[in-house]
């Protein structure tokens, strides 16, 4: 999909979708730099404005709205998951392989994690607001691993990127609830014949690389990469991630 010109060659576009809309735009902040390296122009979809624009907030109802937003928009030479949005992305895949050139999974998962669970029906039951700086703690300690919590410089830097995190809307709300009963089927994993990359940080509490190993294995043609971050993955750690995923694309451009 062509977006502009960048120095002779065509801007095309990479797509990512995720879950909540906060997250999802740090994820687009950190990995937009190496992707426009790539000559991609990031387009970020919010799961959440799938579901304020109508779309059912289930895996299949999402995964239809991104299908029908693809199709309008155009084929993107590469679709981005992350943890909820891996959900939408296999099915779209699964429904129609070539609806994307190439894809990259992030926070993958077959089966949801405990924590996940956790964090959905926290979510729900919240009556009030909490405060920005406990609220930063809170995604702190729910993105890094002990080792990370541990270094005050790594902490103090992610909760400066935290602090400003807002209450998730219904709709993000709903997308997480969804989320957390949803399994994602071997069979589904296994129509998605596009060329993938499943990234995995290594000290992720919530989606680990076991858990990101259990979905490379059952995608006909995937790599894994273990990333050596805290449980934010690119929001914890962007550099590593971002040359991972501009390294993918370059060479899924090579490789037919």
């Amino acid at each position: 999909m062509a977006r502009g010109d960048r120095g002779g060659g065509p801007v095309t576009a990479a797509v990512l979708v995720g879950a909540p809309t906060f997250r999802v735009g740090l994820l687009g902040e950190a990995l937009a730099p190496a992707l426009a390296g790539s000559g991609l122009e990031l387009d970020v979809v919010p799961c959440g404005e799938l579901v304020e624009r109508g779309a059912e907030p289930t895996p299949a109802g999402l995964a239809a709205a991104l299908g029908e937003r693809l199709a309008t928009a155009g084929r993107p030479e590469v679709l981005i998951g992350d943890r909820a949005g891996v959900l939408l992305v296999a099915h779209v895949l699964a429904a129609d392989p070539g609806a994307a050139g190439c894809a990259v999974l992030t926070g993958a998962r077959r089966v949801p994690n405990a924590l996940e669970r956790l964090e959905a029906a926290e979510l729900a039951a919240r009556e009030g607001p909490v405060g920005a700086r406990p609220l930063a703690l809170l995604r702190a300690a729910g993105l890094l691993g002990p080792s990370r919590l541990a270094d005050d410089t790594a902490l103090a830097a992610l909760l400066d990127r935290l602090r400003p995190w807002p209450e998730e809307s219904a709709a993000d709300v709903a997308v997480l609830t969804a989320a957390a009963a949803a399994e994602l089927p071997a069979e589904t994993l296994a129509a998605v014949t596009t060329r993938c990359l499943v990234l995995a940080a290594a000290l992720d509490p919530v989606t680990s690389p076991h858990a990101a190993r259990a979905v490379a294995d059952a995608l006909p043609e995937a790599t894994l990469r273990s990333v050596q971050a805290g449980g934010g993955g690119a929001i914890d750690a962007p550099q590593p991630f971002g040359e991972e995923v501009g390294g993918f694309v370059e060479s899924a451009r090579v490789v037919p």
